[in-house]
Formats: C-alpha cells, sequence, structure tokens
C-alpha cells in the first residue's frame, strides 16, 4: 500500500494544476483513530483499508478540485463516520418499497440513492456521487473488498481493488 501512496503523491506533485501531495494528502491515522471509527461503524475495516489510512487518513484540505474519479474528494476517518452515519439516518427515512432491494443480508441496497447498506463504507464524496468500500460483497464472498462508485454499483462499475 506504501508503493501505491508514493505513486499517487509522486502523481499529485506532477499537476500543476494541483497542490504538491503535502498540502492534499493528511497525515496517517493512528491505530486507535481506526479502531474507533470500526466501532462507530460496526464492522471490521479490510488489512488494505487499515494500511492506507495508516498512510494517508484522507484529504488534507479541500483543494477545489476532486482528484479522484468523478471529481470527488478523499474523506477522512471522521468523514467516512460522518457520511455512514447520515447514511443511517437517510435510510431510516425510507418508506417507498419500490426504493428497496434485498439483498439477504437483512438491510436494504442498491435501490435508494445512497445505497445505504450497512456494509458499504463511504471513502470519497464529490457532488452527487460517491466511492465505497463494499462489504456486503466480501460477507456474500465474491468480489471482496472492492470500490464502487454510488451511481453504478456493479460489479463492472469497480474501480479499485482494496483486498
Amino acid at each position: 500500500m506504501r508503493r501505491l501512496w508514493t505513486r499517487i503523491e509522486r502523481w499529485l506533485d506532477e499537476q500543476e494544476a494541483l497542490p504538491h501531495a503535502a498540502e492534499v494528502l493528511a497525515a496517517p491515522a493512528s491505530a486507535v483513530e481506526i479502531e474507533r471509527a470500526e466501532a462507530a461503524l460496526e464492522c471490521e475495516f479490510p488489512p488494505s483499508m487499515r494500511e492506507s489510512l495508516s498512510v494517508h487518513n484522507g484529504q488534507a484540505t479541500n483543494i477545489g478540485y476532486g482528484w479522484l474519479p468523478g471529481q470527488m474528494d478523499l474523506l477522512s476517518l471522521t468523514g467516512i463516520v460522518a457520511e455512514w452515519c447520515a447514511e443511517r439516518e437517510a435510510e431510516a427515512e425510507v418508506t417507498d418499497p419500490d426504493m428497496v432491494e434485498e439483498t439477504g443480508v437483512t438491510d436494504r441496497v442498491r435501490g435508494f440513492p445512497t445505497v445505504t447498506h450497512r456494509g458499504r463504507i463511504p471513502v470519497a464524496r464529490g457532488v452527487g456521487s460517491a466511492m465505497y468500500v463494499d462489504l456486503v460483497l466480501r460477507q456474500r464472498g465474491a468480489d471482496a473488498g472492492r470500490t464502487w462508485p454510488a451511481r453504478n454499483p456493479g460489479p463492472r462499475a469497480a474501480t479499485v481493488r482494496m483486498s
């Protein structure tokens, strides 16, 4: 994971339109911070996500330009927990059965715009879109730990292999 972050840092430093990596990316998260976020989300992050967070805890600043696919910004642990909690609140408000798809894991999925299954962990956010680490698929044994853009959460939308 460190090698991947080194490549990303180098790429950011080469982009004239973007601030340097040191200005964009946050300092590492501690093991205690990661454990607290996992407890708040009632899950265990994949090892690669834990390792990634131990290199950079999201984005340090809002640079005014989403450097991730879909113009998204990388969330810190604080942002991840806040987004996840907001999705839980939004899900509680859904009463239309046509906006819900059952997964066999007892929570709602895909039919609702925020992709609100408890096992989908938001890791990036843009205007009207998000990227998730999908622990639902890991629980079900297929495509474990991939990230999915919220607009098209099917298998062909995989953008990053997390584990």
